[in-house]
């Protein structure tokens, strides 16, 4: 019994470290994330006709890319913080395969650069950003085309056809931070269109993007 208080004090003496290093606290400065996450792409194509109905074409099957970036953050007051944010990130979409056994998938390597500001609840840190993606490789990959009806095989092709070189997002976020480390829960919505300008009467794209990242303040 006698060894009772000294835990219970070794305890309350963890807690209040811990405590000491939650979000409040949580220090500024240079900082790592890496993860991933899944992606949609969405395609709306325009009706022209008698040739071309509306359609809309959603690439959304499940897929898992990867997330890296390097951050630096400041207080503003007690609870807000503003960081910006520099790192790689790959997002597009993936079909669901057709009855005929079509699918494909369109991805886009990026550099990513942006904002965020969060607003600090104990060890909970919740807020919005914007960022810019400069497009650095496109890569399409289709499962056969889509009237084969010879095997099967995978094509893929590193071209921009239809892409522009880049694109814009605005997003919000989620962080448990116990210092140094944090995991962030990120949802990215598209609002800049992704199709070329020739392509503007056509058919129209937008993605968004979904991340969970792991964290490190260096």
């Amino acid at each position: 019994m006698k060894l009772i208080p000294p835990i219970l004090i070794c305890l309350l003496s963890t807690f209040v470290s811990l405590r000491s290093q939650s979000l409040g606290s949580f220090p500024d400065g240079l900082g790592i994330e890496v993860g991933g996450g899944h992606n949609q792409l969405k395609w709306h194509i325009n009706p022209h006709p008698p040739f071309v109905a509306e359609q809309e074409k959603t690439r959304q099957e499940f897929s898992f890319t990867p997330t890296f970036r390097l951050s630096y953050q400041v207080s503003i007051f007690d609870e807000i913080r503003a960081g910006l944010f520099l790192g790689f990130n790959r997002f597009g979409g993936r079909s669901i395969q057709e009855p005929n056994g079509y699918k494909d998938e369109f991805w886009i390597d990026a550099i990513d650069i942006g904002v965020f500001t969060t607003y600090t609840v104990g060890y909970i840190a919740f807020g919005g950003g914007l960022k810019h993606n400069r497009h650095l490789r496109m890569l399409t990959r289709y499962y056969g085309s889509y009237n084969q009806t010879t095997p099967r095989s995978w094509e893929e092709h590193e071209d921009n056809i239809f892409f522009k070189n880049s694109s814009t997002n605005a997003g919000v976020r989620l962080s448990f931070i116990l210092a140094p480390w944090s995991v962030s829960g990120e949802s990215w919505f598209g609002i800049t269109q992704l199709e070329k300008a020739e392509f503007d009467k056509l058919l129209n794209i937008r993605e968004n993007h979904f991340r969970i990242l792991l964290g490190y303040r260096l």
